[in-house]
């Protein structure tokens, strides 16, 4: 295969004025995704159910969880099993005024996943897509939660398209959740990741 030519998003633009730019057209490119309805499914785009996302979610936590209380997970503290364990009680109530539709989602959005020009700074190419999902858009951009560029697009995007208030929590709910499931597969834990997320969703969680 060709070689992309390009460097990751996440490198400084030359100017504010072309990072304002570059980040308009990423916007356009995600909701390219973004607008490509589901007409009722959820799930991967290869072995779907006609659901509605928070009892798909619920399921795929229930998987998760009984995964981790049947393997060695060492790095995993009593302080954040009690944290997924307390955000899998309050799942209904922190899914109580859902009510999006799924879309088709990169499922991998990043600066990272994210090529652009060295020189002129606009935009290459949107790499390295997850599993394909029917999901909510905020399934998508819960991966925007680093401080810095990538949570200015985020913010961004969300100045264009907003989603429900309490994506503010839920974002951190789909963050730990993956990365326990990442801990499972690759045997590495994003400690800072559990460290921020728990500071943001207790206040939800009480």
């Amino acid at each position: 295969m060709e070689r992309l030519r390009g460097v990751p998003v996440e490198a400084p633009t030359r100017t504010p004025a072309r990072w304002q730019r570059l980040k308009e057209q990423i916007v356009d490119g995600i909701l390219a995704w973004h607008r490509i309805d589901s007409h009722g499914l959820v799930g991967n785009v290869d072995s779907t159910q006609e659901n509605r996302w928070p009892a798909w979610y619920s399921q795929r936590i229930e998987v998760i969880w009984s995964t981790l209380n049947k393997v060695s997970a060492p790095l995993l503290l009593h302080d954040d099993r009690i944290l997924l364990f307390r955000t899998r009680q309050c799942l209904p109530r922190l899914f109580d005024d859902f009510n999006e539709g799924c879309v088709l989602v990169h499922g991998n959005l990043s600066l990272r996943s994210m090529l652009k020009d060295p020189r002129s700074d606009q935009l290459l190419a949107m790499l390295n897509p997850g599993t394909l999902l029917w999901a909510p858009r905020e399934y998508d951009l819960y991966r925007l939660c680093e401080e810095g560029l990538s949570e200015a697009l985020l913010f961004h995007y969300l100045s264009r398209a907003p989603v429900a208030e309490a994506f503010l929590c839920r974002r951190w709910l789909y963050a730990i959740w993956e990365a326990a499931a990442r801990y499972i597969h690759t045997g590495q834990l994003d400690r800072d990741l559990f460290v921020r997320a728990k500071r943001e969703l207790l206040p939800w969680l009480d």
